[in-house]
């Protein structure tokens, strides 16, 4: 018996597998990484709050160019998209809304909501930064602190008499080294840069309240209050609960909290994003002293006159025409958004992948477009795939009657082709497609080499000027190992 087993055994060890079959089916929700489809039957609405953080995108760029493939939890599709500037309509009432054939399952359709707000005055108000340095030994090499003193150099000509600047670190404890700075006296402000040397261990909550504590007693009105957190993430917070009442407290009296990291060792930021969130600011990876110049410049010239308070985004899917949906990037659960606030010059970049109940073959009747029928919309006679609904209050926080802005997505918004689709709505699919790549495990079999064609093709007008720049990391990206 045992040689007639092993022959068969060998036997069956020479019949080639037979390959698998090519699947539209959703990640199964227990695999490995893969974010599980939601069905529309279960839940039809998603509600997320608007965000701005781009670090993800940072690390990710940096490791790549650095011939290293990223680890796949340090990848954040959502932050890949609020990246790169769009050509989306200004105003909220009008938002960017496309359905497209995803570029990797022909059975499914990509929609990109998206919204920018108008642009600010070309004249900045008064500034109140308090840039919150760490200074403890990890800080030494050339791509950490050195390079937070060269972004902060950089700033410098900008800065007039009427801006105030604050310098305190964090590491062998706190240490103010200006408080209120004349943006103009730049020689008192350079001894300070100088003055920034690493050692010692590092101390984060203490230095964040006193960071809070300068930035209120210079608070002025019509100045923009920020507090700026610059390290390399490597700080200890303990229980972050009361950090975050404190931030979102100051929020509400006029400062925010915006965060910029440096270096790779620690990458693990969850703590950090959540901080900047409650601080209405972002969070992003400088990997060189340019990468923090632009994000400075950007800080100050975006965001500086409210427009709208408390702004959320909701989808509520039509389960007559879709069966389900995933968001990718973020959770997108159907809990309540935390209230974000949304100033000049912004923009939020949501993309979904759906699967329909006809696979997208039934042709709509454009006689249900336009019609009110604010209770369930579309889902009475089956003829749009979703409603989009912005709500936002007042700028200014002080509360107000909510405002909701009411689209729905229907035939009108789905391109003929992938590549008859709008340049915002390709580069947007590169992006999300590039993100779930890196991720692995996501049931996304794009080649990286069309990722990059796709991606070159929708450069267009090529608005913040740094759509080359992805193409270029894509392509680095589709020479790695793991991604061949």
């Amino acid at each position: 018996m045992r040689p007639f087993i092993a022959a068969l055994l060998l036997l069956a060890a020479c019949v080639p597998a037979e390959p698998p079959a090519a699947s539209s089916a959703a990640p199964a929700p227990g695999a490995p990484g893969a974010t599980a489809f939601r069905q529309v039957s279960d839940q039809r609405l998603s509600a997320l709050p608007v965000t701005a953080d781009t670090a993800s995108w940072g690390v990710a760029r940096r490791m790549i160019r650095a011939g290293q493939a990223p680890a796949r939890e340090a990848v954040r599709p959502d932050e890949f998209l609020q990246a790169f500037g769009w050509s989306y309509p200004e105003g909220l009432a009008r938002p960017f809304v496309s359905l497209v054939p995803a570029p990797w399952d022909a059975n499914r359709r990509l929609l990109q909501v998206g919204i920018r707000t108008p642009d600010g005055p070309t004249a900045r108000p008064p500034l109140n930064l308090v840039f919150l340095v760490d200074t403890s030994a990890s800080m030494a090499p050339a791509d950490r602190l050195p390079v937070i003193q060269g972004a902060i150099r950089a700033l410098l000509p900008t800065l007039t008499e009427r801006d105030r600047i604050s310098i305190l670190t964090y590491g062998a404890g706190s240490r103010t080294l200006l408080d209120a700075m004349r943006g103009d006296r730049r020689l008192f402000i350079e001894t300070a840069l100088d003055d920034l040397r690493p050692g010692g261990n590092v101390q984060g909550a203490s230095a964040i309240t006193a960071a809070y504590a300068l930035a209120a007693k210079n608070l002025s009105p019509g100045a923009i209050s920020r507090v700026i957190l610059a390290g390399d993430g490597d700080l200890e917070l303990g229980a972050t609960g009361s950090l975050e009442a404190l931030i979102r407290a100051q929020r509400d009296r006029g400062i925010q909290f915006t965060s910029l990291g440096v270096g790779l060792d620690n990458v693990g930021d969850g703590r950090i994003r959540a901080l900047t969130r409650a601080g209405n600011g972002r969070h992003a990876h400088a990997a060189n002293e340019a990468d923090a110049m632009r994000f400075l410049q950007e800080e100050f010239r975006l965001n500086l006159t409210p427009v709208a308070s408390e702004v959320t985004v909701e989808i509520e899917f039509n389960s007559l025409r879709l069966s389900a949906w995933r968001l990718i990037g973020t959770d997108g659960g159907g809990g309540p958004p935390a209230p974000v606030a949304l100033g000049t010059g912004r923009s939020f970049t949501a993309i979904y992948e759906l699967t329909s109940t006809d696979n997208f073959s039934t042709a709509l009747d454009p006689r249900g477009y336009g019609r009110d029928n604010p209770s369930a919309p579309g889902e009475a006679d089956g003829t749009q795939y979703a409603t989009i609904r912005i709500r936002h209050r007042p700028p200014g926080g002080g509360g107000g009657e909510e405002q909701v802005i009411q689209r729905r997505v229907g035939e009108r918004d789905a391109a003929r082709s992938f590549g008859a689709a709008p340049a915002d709505a390709r580069i947007g699919a590169a992006e999300a497609g590039f993100a779930l790549r890196l991720r692995r495990g996501e049931g996304v079999a794009w080649p990286m080499t069309a990722i990059a064609e796709t991606a070159q093709a929708a450069i267009g007008e090529n608005p913040g000027g740094q759509r080359p720049d992805f193409v270029a990391v894509v392509r680095a990206g589709a020479g790695l190992g793991a991604f061949r």
